[in-house]
């Protein structure tokens, strides 16, 4: 309990850096900028790679789903380290969360770096996988098509990833790339104890 309560407070606070502004939201390559930034100061306690569904590697639109993981072993799994997954923008036009997640990626980075007591302590206890930007595709629809309340809820094939996954009341399920790829890195960790999955929601405002 103690991890899942200090990443939350972490979630709240701002990072500055000289080449990266957080006045405004970050479309894709500014996500991607960012998230690669982290991971060249932070490459010892960090992996940055992207989701697959198959031989899928991306999107309708050409984007991939990129998750920064962070963790005393970033690279793989360790018996009794829990795996914490946090996600947003399932809806491509909800954005605070997309926005909190990078905020929290570098933050984690840079209080690493100089040696703060509690993030040392979180980063070696807990392997934190962070995928600010769960429908790119929808990002970037509702850049093109403007602010309305519907714009970019959906990805490129109009669907909602929020009721894209498998239940037991269909006999038949036929899901999407951006969702597909969520559920494989799921079920991937599916025989490790003490794994939690966290989504971010928020308001449509762009």
């Amino acid at each position: 309990m103690k991890v899942f309560v200090v990443v939350l407070l972490l979630v709240v606070y701002s990072c500055t850096e000289k080449n990266i502004t957080w006045d405004e939201h970050h479309n894709n390559y500014e996500l991607f900028e960012i998230l690669k930034s982290v991971h060249h100061k932070c490459r010892n306690i960090s992996k940055l790679y992207y989701l697959t569904a198959g031989d899928l590697e991306s999107t309708k639109l050409g984007n991939r789903l990129f998750v920064l993981a962070i963790g005393g072993n970033p690279e793989k799994h360790v018996p009794l380290i829990p795996e914490v997954k946090l996600v947003a923008n399932m809806h491509g036009n909800e954005v605070v969360g997309r926005e909190l997640l990078l905020r929290l990626a570098k933050y984690l980075c840079d209080k690493y770096t100089e040696g703060d007591g509690l993030v040392s302590w979180l980063l070696q206890h807990t392997r934190i996988h962070l995928l600010p930007s769960m429908n790119p595709d929808g990002y970037e629809l509702v850049e093109e098509t403007g602010k309305n309340e519907l714009s970019g809820r959906t990805n490129a094939n109009n669907v909602d990833l929020n009721r894209n996954f498998p239940d037991s009341d269909r006999l038949a399920f036929q899901g999407e790339v951006d969702r597909k790829a969520w559920v494989e890195l799921l079920a991937e960790y599916q025989d490790i104890p003490r794994v939690s999955y966290l989504n971010y929601c928020s308001s449509y405002v762009i």
